[in-house]
């Protein structure tokens, strides 16, 4: 009990680090629904498509930021009131890109250098090149096939989340917007159906 006490109270220190990221638009490849709740967090409603890439535009942003990270939440309204938008409330996520557009239309990417998460699915791992679900899934350009990706099974009824630290630290200027792409090209509907996206200067 006293291991997971200072668990708890190390990720609430930490927490203090991390600011959650207002969209301000965010858009759906195959134009599901947004709700932002409360908390700051994003709750999907809507067809269910089979793939799907989720596209959520920031202005206000810590500055610089050094590392992104995106919550894993499970909501009552989604199946077996997990995370995932999947039958048995899984997802699986598959790629992340985030990318700053700048006042003139051009697009730069911020290539990530390591991707961790509290949970990394391993059932079903057959299914891919990494025998798992990693969270390093998500930063290799889909170089283990578009399937391979981050999934948590079966802990879907519980928070998780994935820090993806960037090569180095990016900096907003005036005008620019940071665009940040969820993709989930696994299929059988294993997009996320709330999460929530923030950001920090300092993290180790």
């Amino acid at each position: 009990y006293q291991d997971w006490q200072k668990k708890q109270l190390a990720m609430v220190e930490a927490d203090r680090l991390w600011t959650t990221l207002k969209a301000e638009k965010m858009e759906s490849a195959e134009g599901v629904k947004f709700e932002t709740l409360a908390d700051g967090s994003v709750l999907v409603k809507g067809k269910k498509p089979e793939k799907e890439t989720y596209k959520i535009r920031v202005k206000d942003i810590p500055n610089p930021i050094s590392s992104l990270r995106i919550d894993a939440l499970p909501h009552d309204s989604l199946p077996e009131k997990g995370a995932g938008r999947a039958g048995n409330g899984n997802f699986v996520m598959t790629e992340v890109v985030a990318r700053i557009e700048k006042a003139n239309g051009d697009r730069v990417t911020a290539p990530f250098a390591a991707a961790r998460a509290d949970f990394e699915q391993t059932q079903g791992g057959e299914a891919n090149a990494y025998k798992k679900w990693p969270a390093e899934a998500l930063i290799d350009h889909n170089a283990q096939g578009e399937n391979a990706g981050w999934a948590i099974l079966p802990e879907t009824g519980r928070a998780h989340q994935v820090i993806l630290e960037l090569s180095q630290p990016i900096k907003l200027e005036a005008g620019d917007t940071l665009l940040v792409e969820m993709e989930f090209n696994y299929g059988g509907t294993h997009s996320i159906g709330r999460f929530r996206l923030s950001a920090t200067s300092s993290y180790d």
